[in-house]
Order: C-alpha cells, then structure tokens, then sequence
C-alpha cells in the first residue's frame, strides 16, 4: 500500500520565482520601512 504524498519533498522541482537580487532588495526595503515606521510613531527624536 502506498501512502499518499511520501516523497513530495524529494520529487518537486524548485523554481527560482524572481532572479537573484531582487528578493533582497525588496527583503531589505521592507525591513527599512518597518524600521522607519516604528521610529517614527515611538521615537520620534523631533517630536519634542
């Protein structure tokens, strides 16, 4: 009897979804606008 779905992680085929530095550009601009938004609403150092 063959139980279904063993072996899917060793037979699908990874696909690049976008090419190399995009991700880490998009990654890193994410990160810098979560950043920026959190100073702004609680450290503001021009709020004062």
């Amino acid at each position: 009897m063959e139980r279904f779905g063993m072996g899917y992680l060793e037979e699908r085929k990874l696909v690049q979804r976008w090419p190399q530095p995009i991700p880490a550009v998009v990654s890193l601009v994410l990160t810098l606008a979560v950043f920026y938004l959190t100073w702004w609403i609680f450290q503001d150092p021009g709020a004062g």
